[in-house]
């Protein structure tokens, strides 16, 4: 296994293929862009910052206004996930016509124009690939993983995007906190999806 936490296996896949560790926006491996997942949890399709902040003006007063007290990491934190049909802190996701808006208790506090999101979903998942990552402790914990499954997906659409933002199955994960020391750390606006959602998204696909 090569790194650790949840990209660890996405890490261990590229060290096999002989790529770099890159935060690039552009495909994987030869114009595709390859995926590893484990279990039907929320599989990420791509991180984006927001058109417009429209209650504040940046990520700080994002967390600032709408952040909760995190006591044992000792910052101010904004970390949930949510659709179209909403979580505990009151966000949701609406779709219009011009825009993804992000809405707390009724009020839009973000916005997504439509050609940001169609780009990244465009540009970075034309031809994807996902592995379905199996794996299994070894002596002294050592964990191994197997890659069991294959799913080609080709020609994803945002109109069938915006059908399942609408309809709950796609989510938007928030990132964010403040530190004591007033540092802002972001991880990534994440656009995620449900594994078992994913070949919803595409025109084309086939089971290796």
């Amino acid at each position: 296994m090569t790194g650790r936490g949840s990209g660890r296996f996405g890490l261990t896949l590229e060290a096999l293929l002989g790529l770099p560790k890159n935060s690039s926006k552009s495909p994987d491996y030869f114009g595709v862009e390859i995926k590893t997942k484990r279990g039907n949890g929320l599989q990420t399709l791509f991180s984006r910052t927001p058109s417009s902040f429209l209650d504040n003006k940046d990520r700080r007063g994002l967390v600032t206004s709408h952040g909760y007290t995190d006591k044992k990491k000792n910052r101010t934190a904004l970390y949930t996930s949510f659709s179209s049909e909403g979580d505990s802190l009151g966000f949701s996701l609406a779709v219009s016509q011009s825009d993804l808006m992000v809405i707390r208790h009724g009020t839009p506090i973000l916005r997504y124009d439509h050609q940001t999101i169609r780009e990244a979903l465009l540009s970075k998942h034309n031809e994807t690939v996902y592995l379905t990552v199996i794996t299994k402790k070894g002596e002294k914990e050592k964990e191994f993983c197997r890659f069991d499954k294959i799913v080609y997906c080709k020609f994803p659409s945002y109109k069938k995007f915006k059908s399942l933002v609408t309809s709950g199955k796609i989510y938007l994960d928030f990132t964010l906190s403040i530190s004591s020391t007033g540092k802002v750390k972001d991880h990534g606006f994440l656009w995620r999806i449900y594994s078992e959602n994913l070949t919803d998204l595409y025109e084309t696909t086939e089971e290796v």
